[in-house]
């Protein structure tokens, strides 16, 4: 196992740990990878491999639609990572996302990751506080994703 040590990972106050032997065969160490993160603050200057999309979008449509649209504009990818927020759900401090909307962010996850990168994909829990809700958020999102 290689550990990379990312000050673009290091913001988000996790680690990136690369297995050569799970990865597909084609994809090298510095693949490219599509980065979605709800409710962070990042970008993808430092980092053209890395391309990193922040939705601020203030109601809920605009926001799937920005994350669409983004999607749109990608042509190669070769892993897509999620760290999923759901702090932007209506009953948490972003109050603007349904429970169906983390489902369809879910789905069009999916489907962009089998459309350029063989459906290689991965989402990390990165915040939601609402503990009555967020449980059935994340199932959301997992059963698009999945």
């Amino acid at each position: 196992m290689r550990r990379l040590k990312l000050p673009l990972m290091e913001s988000l106050r996790s680690h990136v740990f690369v297995r050569r032997d799970i990865m597909h065969p084609e994809i090298p160490l510095g693949a490219s990878v599509i980065s979605i993160i709800w409710e962070s603050h990042c970008s993808d200057s430092d980092y053209p491999e890395i391309k990193i999309l922040n939705p601020f979008s203030g109601d809920r449509q605009a926001y799937l639609e920005e994350i669409d649209k983004y999607l749109g504009k990608i042509d190669s990818i070769d892993i897509i990572a999620v760290s999923a927020g759901f702090d932007s759900y209506e009953k948490e401090v972003g109050k603007k996302l349904k429970r169906f909307d983390y489902y369809l962010i879910g789905r069009m996850l999916k489907k962009f990751s089998k459309k350029l990168c063989y459906g290689r994909r991965f989402a990390i829990l990165e915040g939601g506080y609402h503990p009555e809700h967020l449980g059935k958020n994340v199932l959301a999102f997992y059963q698009g994703f999945e």
